[in-house]
């Protein structure tokens, strides 16, 4: 059910000519609007193109991330229109990359929750991966009380743990990078539950998994020499006889983490795709980011226009802050604040909560609470960073394109995925 709308390919025949001038492409930022602006005007109709460029041109992985995040990203109408498009074989592997991947993201994240759900997820995973020896994928067996587990089980659709290890650089058995990803399939916050106005758009509280998956078919085609590890974290929030509840206590490697919030699952995901990776490749990588759908942070301060950064002393916030000022998807860096790591120890019966209510900064909270998961998981010294990418990852609440037009909000942005890349790229050998 899940058709793509867009298809790629390097044959012309009966194609209608669509030029891409150097001007266009003369800027990253340019190539981002030229590509959203282009693809918008051809998915009027459907039809086959032939986007003619010159063989030396620049700046095409940013036009074909802009012509990604502009085609129609998921529908169900029996006249919905696919885009075919040929480009020259200098470039095909290029803008197959970016613009199916942002275009997979974008779609899983549209999708509703009786499509996109965590099995569903999980399918996509399989598939962009399977036949590909660089990805080694393995599913985390859940036990009882991981905190994948207890969210999920209030659900008919049954909660997945995934792990992918990308293996670019056989030159290595470092790992460069370490990304967890978040993935609520819905949330109707629980025990907790969510008002009407805000749980209507809850289908994209996986919107993170989404850019995982997404980003995996970038991996695929481009074959960056790097080594990744990711982690996926898949469950439904319900509401049933078998939810977690507020009070309730679990264990997380060795201690225990007292639930004050259900609404405050996505961090809880995020620690168990943690669990996860560290599990199955225990060895540190570099760099760890945990990116989820978590709070409105980024609308209530930045509009949308950026997105909220927690990250420590290390490497990885530099480098996280550059891959935003390069790839369009700009980020604003929030320290791990003393106090917010005092809130969370605040229990009386239990080493930590999930969240602190009544103190504000729950993006803060969250973000410690992770580091706390990570360092569990890794040791003292791992270097973390979160992405909350709420905001930016849905449409609506003034989140734009590469364009600067506004996101419907049916629609999904697809952003952080080029931010990711962009990451990813930097430890390319």
């Amino acid at each position: 059910m899940l058709k793509d709308r867009l298809q790629v390919t390097t044959d012309a025949s009966d194609s209608t000519p669509v030029q891409v001038s150097i001007g266009d492409l003369s800027t990253p930022e340019k190539a981002r609007a030229a590509g959203v602006r282009t693809a918008k005007k051809l998915a009027q109709k459907t039809g086959k193109y032939a986007l003619c460029m010159s063989p030396k041109a620049k700046n095409v992985h940013e036009f074909a991330i802009g012509f990604g995040q502009g085609v129609p990203a998921f529908s169900m109408k029996s006249d919905a229109a696919v885009i075919t498009v040929s480009v020259p074989d200098a470039h095909v592997d290029v803008f197959q990359a970016a613009a199916l991947g942002i275009a997979k993201a974008r779609q899983l994240v549209v999708a509703p929750a009786n499509i996109a759900t965590p099995s569903g997820i999980a399918n996509q995973i399989e598939r962009v991966t399977q036949g590909n020896s660089a990805f080694s994928r393995r599913g985390y067996h859940l036990q009882k009380n991981n905190f994948t587990e207890v969210i999920g089980r209030s659900s008919e659709n049954t909660p997945q743990l995934v792990t992918v290890l990308y293996k670019g650089n056989d030159d290595s058995d470092e790992l460069d990078l370490g990304l967890a990803f978040k993935g609520c399939t819905f949330d109707s916050g629980g025990m907790n539950m969510k008002p009407s106005a805000s749980v209507s758009k809850m289908k994209k509280d996986m919107g993170a998994a989404a850019l995982g998956v997404g980003l995996l078919k970038w991996l695929s085609i481009a074959k960056p020499k790097v080594n990744v590890v990711l982690g996926f974290s898949m469950a439904e929030n319900a509401v049933s006889s078998t939810a977690m509840r507020t009070g309730d206590i679990y264990p997380f490697k060795g201690k225990s983490v007292e639930i004050t919030n259900t609404d405050a699952e996505g961090r809880l995901l995020l620690a168990d795709a943690m669990l996860a990776m560290s599990t199955q490749y225990p060895e540190a990588p570099n760099a760890l980011i945990a990116l989820g759908t978590l709070t409105a942070l980024g609308k209530s301060v930045f509009g949308g226009s950026r997105i909220p950064l927690w990250a420590g002393a290390g490497d990885c916030d530099s480098a996280t802050e550059f891959a935003g000022d390069t790839s369009g998807d700009l980020v604003w860096s929030l320290p791990l604040d003393d106090l917010f790591y005092k809130n969370i120890q605040s229990s009386q019966i239990a080493d930590y909560v999930n969240s602190v209510s009544g103190k504000g900064a729950a993006s803060g909270v969250a973000a410690v609470f992770l580091h706390e998961m990570a360092k569990l998981c890794y040791g003292e010294e791992i270097d973390f960073s979160m992405l909350d990418i709420s905001s930016s990852a849905m449409g609506g609440d003034g989140v734009c394109n590469y364009a600067g037009e506004a996101v419907h909000p049916q629609d999904a942005s697809g952003a952080c995925l080029n931010l990711l890349i962009h990451r990813i790229l930097q430890d390319a050998a």
